[in-house]
């Protein structure tokens, strides 16, 4: 009994780790529509270098828990998927300020864009939100279609944009450039999202089901 009551706590902290991990893509997501101020760029970038220390430690308590306490089943898949949604947290963080850099280099995005930017944010902040509830209530029932939905409001959004850039004429061939990544990031960040959501799919069902 003293057995399962260790791996329940160190499941619990490895759980208590990615939440946090999630709290601080929420907020580096945010700080992204305060670009390009000094301000949100440093907070940017404080937040990415956060999650690379916690994405390390959280791998090193999963592989420790796994190598003491030798979970089998769905504990297992826990672990393991727990570890592999912090490296997708950290791979958002890294593009979040991989934008930053890129809307510093241009100064601002187009007025033309901002209402695509912030339905693309918007939609990122409510997978967020999504995948939030259900690893804290562990209920994944629609996940799969509510996913599925705000990836494709951003991958509509990524086609107007793009199709803006391809008939600009007045746009620099750098900023054309820029644009082309800070949207395309975002679009990848929506991507990311909905591997989240299958990992936790499958931590709860044994079954790997692709979301985009």
């Amino acid at each position: 009994m003293m057995e399962r009551v260790t791996l329940e706590a160190k499941m619990r902290k490895l759980e208590d780790m990615l939440l946090r991990m999630h709290v601080i893509t929420k907020q580096s997501m945010e700080a992204i529509i305060g670009l390009p101020s000094n301000n949100a760029w440093e907070t940017i970038r404080e937040l990415e270098y956060t999650t690379d220390i916690i994405n390390w430690e959280l791998f090193e308590e999963a592989v420790m828990t796994i190598a003491t306490q030798q979970p089998t089943a769905r504990d297992l898949r826990f672990i393991i998927m727990v570890a592999s949604i912090a490296s997708i947290y950290e791979r958002i963080n890294d593009l979040a300020l991989d934008i930053a850099t890129c809307v510093g280099k241009i100064g601002k995005i187009p007025q033309e864009l901002d209402k695509n930017l912030k339905t693309i944010l918007d939609a990122i902040l409510n997978m967020l939100e999504v995948t939030r509830k259900a690893m804290a209530t562990h209920s994944f029932i629609n996940l799969y279609d509510t996913l599925s939905k705000l990836d494709d409001v951003i991958d509509n959004n990524f086609r107007e944009i793009l199709d803006f850039i391809k008939n600009s004429k007045d746009l620099p061939a750098e900023v054309m450039l820029n644009l082309v990544m800070i949207f395309r990031d975002l679009e990848r960040i929506g991507d990311l999202m909905g591997k989240i959501g299958s990992r936790l799919i499958y931590i709860e069902t044994g079954k790997m089901i692709p979301i985009k």
